[in-house]
């Protein structure tokens, strides 16, 4: 995390105009912390996956409502853990209704 912190701190002084760091160094730098930070990245969400809390999140191609297309296919809605319903009444409470 260092090189993380180190690049975005010199970038910030660069773009102020009071670093004596040239653009090509610190764009190496800054490539540098980003790999850095992906692999740290990756390390966690392997992590999450590894411990089954991972989530996939449904691509909806449909409008709205009690009954949607996901990858083209027809389901019924069923958002109770969403804390923002999706418009059209796809919330628990409409569906006791």
């Amino acid at each position: 995390m260092w090189a993380v912190r180190t690049a975005f701190g010199q970038a910030g002084a660069l773009w102020r105009g009071r670093s004596n760091v040239g653009w090509e160094r610190l764009a190496r730098r800054a490539q540098s912390a980003l790999a850095q930070l992906r692999g740290i990245l990756e390390g966690e969400l392997e992590g999450i996956r590894g411990a089954g809390t991972w989530k996939s999140e449904r691509v909806i191609t449909s409008r709205q409502g009690p009954h949607i297309r996901v990858d083209g296919h027809p389901q019924e809605c069923r958002s109770k853990n969403n804390p923002l319903p999706p418009a059209g009444g796809c919330h628990p409470l409409f569906q006791l209704l």
